[in-house]
């Protein structure tokens, strides 16, 4: 029982991490959204350097972006597979 218990407890950790991650996938996209905005000159022109840092920002953003979805998906993997294991221990099936 000890150890449905601390996978219990690793759930309930990894259910904050998810909800965090899905607040950053959120500010993530709105960056991306935003540089591209940007360098679609809907604010207005950009000179050629200032052109060249907006898409490097993109670049890093969507990079950020990419990272995050990855982690969701590695959590909800783990998340799956604590569940799994919890149900298991307690004799019950999945």
């Amino acid at each position: 029982m000890k150890g449905a218990v601390d996978k219990l407890i690793e759930l309930h950790e990894l259910l904050h991490r998810l909800r965090e991650d899905y607040d950053n996938l959120s500010h993530c996209e709105a960056l991306v959204e935003l540089d591209e905005k940007v360098l679609s000159g809907e604010f207005g022109e950009l000179d050629e350097e200032e052109y060249r840092e907006r898409e490097e920002e993109l670049k890093s953003h969507r990079k950020m972006l990419s990272d995050v979805e990855e982690e969701i998906r590695k959590t909800r993997k783990r998340i799956h597979s604590l569940m799994t294991e919890i149900i298991q221990e307690l004799g019950g099936e999945v």
